[in-house]
């Protein structure tokens, strides 16, 4: 018996070929095919790009319609691909049987005369007005309204969405579509967090426009431009990836910025290609006439919280856009059908397949292709960034291909193995990353980088120690090893598919000729901020240009109105290491010590009217665009001037004005009638904050952001370019900016603090041109303007974690985790909380939960005290899609099973209630654990898995530093039940030997909710340990070797816990 209609709503070629595949299943009654385009020219109406490549995937799912004869679909084949650059061409062989390159409008007029054949109904100029799932009845109804206006009702037991970037089916199946900005690698995985349960379009600010070269023309130079050959040209401005077609022509797709695309015209652009490719320069030169599409496209990347709802699914772009720089675009669209129709297949009966068994097929096959193809998405993203880097690139000794495997590229392009499978593997095969205090010997491999479609090695300069590793522009990996004499210099080894290492020159500011450094004479020869590294950065035309740098000063606002005041030019920036006197807001002072921050004023002079209040705005904007630079996509502005990262200050700004110019103040003719301002800024950078007791909760820094030492000299320089771009701006656009990235948007509440005066709750509701802050108090209900001058806010958070203090808990324990969560999480979304035994059997507490904390202590105790009520309100809360953290006891507690000290002095075993964790945990894993004695004490060293851990994947950052020292004090280790699917590892304990029984952190699926169970106290710091103890004596400096190792572990407990 077959089931009724397929509807398949847009024509392109993942809906012709789903309609192809369904219509011969003969699962179904029919399959009509509904596309919103009156013509079936897809040249003009169905699909981008002049050109596609078909991987393994691609090409095996044609080949299951039956051959492709090449009258039908004419293919070129693609055996190499080659890489331009200012050093020469590099070409490597694709794996298997390489690619295929067809014209995208021979495989749409394919993929439809084959859907044809197979008895599917094509209706054009139907435009899809509503779809919901499936009622009782297991069949949906479509409605469409033709090309007359009229309405047509189309009753379906299966809808498949194959309608491309901006479809209309998915707008009926989430409640909320959040369109975004590109901004990093990281940018798509952190909307999704931050938007559960949503589809997220975010926009690149690329686009691309393709050009043709005639066969004629293109034959001359095949030497150069092979026909079996995919091209690949990179600079900072653009990328320009040369397909060649079957015709014999090439078609050359030119991705740079979207807005220079629409304002330059294609002799601009070639011009452009000549400068930076001298390889095409003479080539293009023949081409007077170069012919183009016409149009500038647009990049585009979709994510879907899910594919499937009900009885209708989404495939392809509908689902899943991804930037093509992977070539999975297309490929990944027709291995969707694949797997779907695959499943259909299997589940079908001699009576043919039920409505029931359908919907659960869509329902699995959601789950297990979003996980896979969220890999791909991140993947496209970080590709781009990496062929970005291209024309910096030394290929001059050619790529290093010692290392024998094979790159994720050529996994996913050459075979069908899942995404997820792929990225597996290929972070199994590369060999251990070297770490920070390691010795190396001479060309010894220290890690691994995959950029270009192949694996780059980084060998060792020379015999040492490593002494330190950062990233690149696209996160390569450089790393500086010190040779055994420490007076020598440290070898740099990067990635530059090269076997020469650049050596770094010990650069000493006192002795440079650089005109533009000035270097104040109270100081001595060691300096810790790079002037020449800086100066190298700064593409200003004048804010920066002239740096006076000190190691201490009282205040540099004070420094640069002295300096104003002796003819200084407007833009001179005042720097220290440290200040005795910083001034701040309403007069408050400070020491700013010497940490690795930036402490800095600048002279600005502009018109009056143009003064305080832009200059403010701009400055905290600025602070913020190089923080997003730098990776921490989290950072916020705060009115007045501050940026946050997660309700902690990184950063602070502050305008004086000088008022109309002096008699004294000596000015430049183009200076005059003009006031001059102060702007002073501190940011913190590699302040240690998060080991500051006094800080913590308060405060945060960009390495503390980052897991690693951030260029004070790149950061800097950053600033000052994006404040002169913006002083440059209207102030409504840089108001428009700010209030974007505000900590509070409009309508939420927060509390206003009046220096005279108490404290009240507000509703946000603008910042006006004038820069005052308008709220509506929540007392009186009275509107009121609020002035920087008199007033600090903060915004008030809703949500609440709450940390379990009861019976069983160790004291010390919960202090350290509301400590910790104070630290790590978004204060300005979230309060933390301690909650007893009584309060949490209420249940009261599960509306306002946002996380349920359990941390070390004994679990007995917390059975006894919240007794059967108490745990199953937890239990529920979590099941409904709530959150638990389970520290040692705590996660004994949230196990099925648990077996402690088994046959010694202080078993405990027997079930569990909570059950998050289906299986048992194990313990300890280290003899001697004790109650009341730190005899059991630990520096446990635990390596974070690289995997993807329920679809979230691991930032690439993440992975370059995978081992961590964190206390253990009788923790155990977790063995799933062997039907158990619900869980991934987070961590490993690294020197176990049996790896089955080496989980360390794990996190599990509960329901709609979610667990993470640590056996280690990730939550305790060095600093909170009594050192003088005997017992921890070694464990404490062990805790302090790897500090950012563990911050990272420990964001990703909290991205996995949704927080």
């Amino acid at each position: 018996m077959k089931l009724g209609r397929v509807v398949v709503v847009g024509a392109g070629p993942s809906g012709c070929y789903a309609a192809t595949r369904l219509a011969q299943s003969q699962l179904f009654e029919a399959v009509h095919v509904y596309e919103k385009q009156e013509t079936v020219n897809p040249t003009t109406a169905i699909g981008r790009n002049i050109n596609i490549t078909l991987c393994k995937r691609g090409i095996d799912a044609l080949k299951i319609l039956g051959n492709m004869p090449s009258a039908e679909l004419p293919a070129a084949s693609l055996k190499h691909f080659s890489i331009h650059t200012n050093q020469g061409t590099f070409q490597h062989a694709y794996g298997g049987e390489g690619l295929l390159s067809v014209k995208r409008n021979d495989l749409y007029q394919y993929l439809k005369m084959k859907a044809e054949t197979a008895g599917a109904i094509f209706h054009f100029g139907h435009t899809l007005e509503s779809v919901s799932p499936a009622k009782e009845n297991g069949s949906s109804l479509t409605i469409f309204y033709d090309k007359n206006g009229h309405t047509i009702s189309e009753p379906a037991a299966l809808v498949i969405g194959a309608d491309g970037v901006h479809s209309s089916t998915r707008k009926f199946l989430f409640e909320k579509i959040v369109s975004t900005k590109y901004r990093s690698c990281d940018s798509l995985q952190v909307d999704s967090q931050q938007h559960p349960g949503s589809c997220i379009i975010q926009e690149h600010p690329l686009g691309y426009r393709e050009i043709t070269i005639p066969a004629d023309v293109l034959s001359r130079y095949s030497h150069s431009l092979p026909q079996d050959t995919f091209h690949i040209w990179g600079s900072q401005e653009f990328v320009v990836l040369g397909l060649p077609s079957p015709d014999g022509t090439m078609t050359l797709g030119i991705y740079m910025k979207k807005d220079q695309l629409l304002v330059k015209s294609m002799k601009d652009i070639v011009k452009a290609m000549q400068s930076n490719f001298s390889d095409l320069k003479e080539l293009l030169s023949e081409i007077p006439d170069l012919h183009s599409s016409g149009r500038v496209g647009s990049l585009t990347t979709v994510s879907s919280a899910f594919y499937s709802l009900g009885n209708i699914a989404l495939i392809g772009d509908s689902a899943h856009a991804m930037l093509p720089f992977l070539g999975q675009g297309l490929n990944s669209g027709l291995e969707d059908v694949c797997i779907l129709l695959d499943a259909l297949k299997r589940s079908q009966t001699p009576l043919g397949l039920s409505s029931d068994t359908l919907l659960r097929i869509l329902e699995d096959f959601s789950t297990k292709r979003k996980k896979d193809v969220d890999i791909i998405l991140a993947e496209s993203l970080a590709e781009y960034e990496k062929w970005r880097t291209l024309s910096s690139v030394d290929l001059s000794h050619g790529f290093q291909y010692q290392i024998q495997m094979s790159s994720f590229f050529e996994k996913i392009s050459s075979s069908t193995v899942s995404y997820s499978e792929a990225w597996r593997v290929t972070k199994e095969e590369s060999p251990p990353v070297k770490g920070i205090g390691e010795y190396v010997h001479k060309g010894e491999t220290l890690a691994v980088y995959e950029a270009v479609k192949t694996v780059i090695a980084i060998r060792s300069p020379c015999d040492g120690m490593i002494s330190d590793i950062s990233f690149g522009p696209a996160g390569e990996p450089v790393y500086k090893v010190k040779t055994i004499e420490s007076e020598k210099d440290p070898g740099v080894s990067r990635p530059v598919f090269q076997s020469s290492v650049r050596v770094e020159q010990d650069l000493s500011p006192n002795s440079t000729s650089d005109s533009h450094l000035v270097v104040s004479s109270q100081e001595d020869k060691e300096v810790l901020f790079d002037e020449k590294l800086y100066f190298e950065h700064l593409k200003t035309s004048y804010i920066g240009k002239k740096l006076t740098y000190m190691k201490t000063t009282g205040s540099t606002m004070d420094d640069a109105k002295s300096g104003a005041h002796n003819g200084c030019a407007s833009g001179t920036a005042y720097m220290s290491e440290a200040m005795t006197a910083g001034r701040g807001r309403r007069g408050r002072t400070w020491k700013s010590p010497p940490v690795g921050n930036i402490y800095v004023t600048v002279v600005l002079r502009v018109p009056i009217a143009e003064g305080l209040t832009k200059i403010q705005f701009a400055a905290a904007v600025a602070v913020l665009r190089a923080a997003h630079l730098e990776g921490i996509l989290d950072a916020k502005v705060k009115w007045p001037n501050d940026v946050w990262v997660k309700g902690h200050k990184m950063a602070g700004t502050l305008v004086e004005a000088e008022g109309e110019a002096s008699s004294e103040e000596k000015q430049t003719p183009g200076e005059k009638n003009l006031s001059t301002f102060y702007l002073g800024m501190g940011v913190n950078v590699n302040a240690d904050i998060r080991r500051d007791a006094d800080m913590r909760t308060q405060a945060t820094s960009m390495a503390n952001e980052v897991g690693d030492i951030v260029s004070r000299e790149k950061v800097l320089a950053n600033i000052l370019e994006n404040l002169e771009s913006l002083l440059s701006m209207e102030f409504a656009d840089i108001l428009k900016e700010f209030k974007e990235f505000h900590v509070v948007k409009k309508s939420a509440e927060m509390v206003i603090y009046p220096k005279d005066g108490k404290e009240y709750p507000a509703i946000y509701d603008d910042i006006t041109m004038d820069g005052k802050l308008h709220v509506q108090r929540l007392d009186s209900k009275e509107p009121v303007i609020v002035s920087d001058t008199a007033t600090s806010v903060r915004p008030e958070p809703k949500s609440v974690i709450y940390v379990y203090d009861g019976e069983g808990c160790a004291n010390q324990s919960v202090q350290m985790l509301n400590i910790w969560l104070e630290t790590m999480v978004d204060t300005t979304k979230y309060k933390i909380k301690r909650i007893s035994s009584e309060e949490t059997k209420t249940g009261k507490w599960r509306e306002s939960c946002a996380l349920f904390a359990v941390g070390g202590g004994y679990d007995m105790g917390y059975i006894n005290a919240l007794q059967e009520d108490g745990l199953l309100m937890i239990k529920e809360y979590v099941h409904s899609g709530g959150a638990y953290l389970g520290i040692c006891a705590g996660a004994y507690l949230g196990c099925s099973d648990i077996e402690f000290d088994k046959g010694g002095p202080l078993e405990v075993c027997g079930r569990r209630q909570l059950e998050f964790f289906q299986g048992k945990c194990i313990g300890p894993v280290y003899q001697g654990f004790q109650y009341n004695s730190e005899a059991g004490a630990r520096a446990a060293c635990i390596k974070l898995q690289d995997d993807a851990s329920f679809g979230i994947p691991l930032r690439e950052k993440m992975s370059k530093t995978l081992t961590a020292q964190v206390y253990f004090n009788g923790g155990g280790t977790f063995i799933p039940d062997k039907k158990n699917q619900e869980s991934c590892v987070v961590a490993r304990y690294e020197d176990t030997q049996n790896a089955e029984e080496s989980a360390a952190i794990i996190s599990c699926r509960a329901g709609a909710g979610v667990a993470v169970l640590s056996s280690v106290h990730f939550e305790y710091l060095a600093e909170d340990l009594d050192s003088s103890d005997e017992y921890l004596k070694t464990v404490v400096p062990k805790l302090r070797e790897t500090l950012h190792r563990r911050d990272f572990i420990c964001s990703r407990i909290l991205q996995i816990l949704r927080l």
